[in-house]
């Protein structure tokens, strides 16, 4: 009875609020196809670091690591920036296509540098399918070349399938079904930058479910009357006026 009072109580989950993780989705289409590596791409930024240099009397400076990731292979990029604006990002992605090549989708967060650089990202997307070289058959060396090519690549994209996908559909957490955001829910919206006192509250106004039905983002309003979109996780709701009677009966 006692816990049942504390999670209805509006001040008891404002001090001490519980954050939980919805249901986990399902993979995207992108991880389970066969591709070229790093034609689906995600990005973020770690850090930042401290560089220093060899050189005496030279003082330390600030430096962020750019992580590309396949999402096909899982095989990982890293290069260094040295700032986190749109600029230096654009900069990065120049030297990550001049290495890997160009990519069909890149998937980032809603970080402010990713955000302006997406009018010069629609441009480097490619939009056209990947292009076929024919071998002239004057040429049995590079025939025999290419047809060991294409056994080794299909060895991979064997041992992909047998040994590594399956990996990838084991679900070890989130594996019960939560209680859902509704419109004008009141919640607490989480940011590691600030304590947990400072935590602003919010209100929903729009809910974005998967292609399963489920919700997991959700978009908030604050008192300020900014917009923002977070995902459930990081949302935490507060009892209503409803909650409160219920534990009262």
């Amino acid at each position: 009875m006692a816990r049942a009072v504390v999670r209805k109580c509006v001040r008891c989950v404002h001090a001490k609020p519980s954050f939980e993780c919805p249901l986990m989705a399902h993979l995207p289409k992108h991880r389970v196809q066969y591709s070229r590596p790093f034609a689906v791409t995600g990005v973020d930024f770690a850090g930042p670091f401290i560089v220093r240099s060899s050189v005496r009397r030279v003082v330390g400076k600030k430096a962020w690591l750019s992580v590309f990731l396949c999402l096909s292979t899982r095989t990982v990029h890293l290069d260094v920036v040295e700032d986190m604006t749109s600029s230096a990002f654009l900069a990065c992605l120049r030297r990550f296509m001049a290495r890997r090549g160009h990519f069909s989708v890149i998937y980032s967060d809603n970080g402010t540098n990713f955000m302006g650089a997406q009018r010069e990202l629609n441009a480097f997307i490619v939009k056209g399918g990947p292009e076929m070289a024919h071998i002239s058959q004057k040429a049995p060396e590079s025939l025999r070349r290419w047809k060991h090519v294409q056994h080794m690549l299909q060895t991979f994209w064997r041992r992909w399938h047998a040994e590594y996908l399956p990996q990838c559909q084991i679900k070890g957490k989130w594996l019960t079904r939560k209680r859902q955001l509704e419109m004008d829910d009141v919640v607490i919206v989480k940011d590691e930058c600030t304590p947990p006192t400072k935590w602003k509250l919010g209100r929903v106004i729009n809910l974005h479910p998967g292609s399963d039905g489920y919700v997991r983002v959700a978009t908030v309003r604050l008192a300020s009357g900014a917009e923002m979109r977070r995902p459930v996780a990081k949302l935490c709701v507060l009892p209503s006026k409803t909650d409160q009677d219920t534990v009262e009966l």
